[in-house]
Parts: structure tokens; C-alpha cells; sequence
């Protein structure tokens, strides 16, 4: 497996959330911080990866197939309550 190639989502769906992405960000070049079959299942290991990250696109497969994710413009961190300017946002992929 190649660290930096999603397993999840395709080329055509990577542009397809960078389309959405606010303007400045979409110029960035994506770089994989955290997958389950390389890094484990920890979330410390995950915030650990996301730390000092800001603007990162979180993708989830399912036990269904089902993939979705969210956008987070604020660094990923453990928070009781709400925190962040309101940018973020989530997504789902339908089959055709």
C-alpha cells in the first residue's frame, strides 16, 4: 500500500470534495496522516497524526460500504463542547 493513496476513495472523488473545499485550500496538495490499516485503530494515534493540522478531510468506510466524511478547518482535538469557526462540513458518497 502506498502511505499517501487513499484505499477509499478514487482519484474523481478527491476532486470532487476538493471542489467544495473554501478557495485558498484547494490549491493544497492532499497528504494521507492517518489510515486504519497502516496506523491502527487508536485515537490517540489519530490525534497524535492531526496534530497541529489544520484544514483536514477526515473519509469513512463503513462495514456496509458506505463512505462519507466531514471537513474540519480546526485542528482535530478532544472537546466537550463546540469549537471551530463553522467552515467544516460533511459529505456522503451515493452508488449511481
Amino acid at each position: 500500500m502506498v502511505k499517501d493513496k487513499s484505499e477509499i476513495i478514487t482519484d474523481e472523488n478527491r476532486k470532487l470534495i476538493t471542489y467544495f473545499l473554501p478557495g485558498l485550500i484547494r490549491m493544497r496538495e492532499w497528504k494521507l496522516l492517518y489510515t486504519i490499516s497502516v496506523d491502527g485503530v487508536s485515537m490517540n494515534t489519530f490525534f497524535a497524526r492531526t496534530k497541529h493540522r489544520d484544514n483536514t478531510v477526515i473519509i469513512i468506510k463503513d462495514e456496509n460500504d458506505a463512505i462519507f466524511g466531514a471537513y474540519c478547518c480546526e485542528e482535530w482535538k478532544k472537546n466537550k463542547t463546540y469549537f471551530g469557526i463553522g467552515e467544516s462540513f460533511v459529505f456522503k458518497f451515493f452508488d449511481d
